[in-house]
């Protein structure tokens, strides 16, 4: 069924770009995607908010284990210092859950943000050159295509020269 649909846009497109009725192009997304300064942006600082906060928590991990240390030098003599390791080492556990929830969260916002700006960015390429179809290729979903028809590179760099402001 997913070949026979594939076979019929391709026969469709190939159709209409020979008898001159549509123009087309593609990209590949994740080479857009992954030059687009948006992302590269996103990028430094989600890891700057998450090495901060990964700072805290090794830390308090590191405060951890010296206490650890020191209840098994004393052999558990000293109960209090058991207690405070037990407190500690939950609230570490929470820390790390709660820092693993947000880097996911925070990460799908850029995501989202990335994608939503990049769609605009491409659609507006395509209005602007009069392309009635610019397809994305991910994972083979275009097996073969005329690299004249790849727009690859000026869409990347149309894309990063909107996010710049030149545009």
């Amino acid at each position: 069924m997913l070949w026979t649909v594939i076979i019929l846009i391709i026969g469709f497109l190939a159709y209409q770009h020979f008898t001159g009725h549509v123009k087309t192009g593609y990209i590949l997304i994740q080479d857009v995607y992954n030059q687009f300064e948006l992302k590269k942006d996103l990028q430094k600082k989600y890891e700057n908010s998450h090495s901060s906060r990964k700072r805290i928590l090794d830390s308090l991990g590191a405060d951890i284990r010296m206490l650890g240390q020191k209840i098994d030098a004393e052999k558990g003599k000293d109960t209090s210092d058991l207690g405070v390791f037990r407190r500690k080492r939950i609230y570490y556990y929470n820390n790390k859950q709660r820092l693993d929830q947000d880097d996911s969260a925070q990460m799908k916002q850029y995501d989202d943000q990335i994608l939503s700006q990049l769609n605009q960015y491409v659609k507006d390429y395509g209005n602007e050159n009069h392309y009635q179809y610019i397809f994305g290729n991910t994972a083979g979903s275009i097996m073969q295509a005329d690299e004249t028809l790849n727009l690859t590179a000026p869409i990347t760099q149309y894309v990063n020269e909107r996010y710049a402001g030149k545009k």
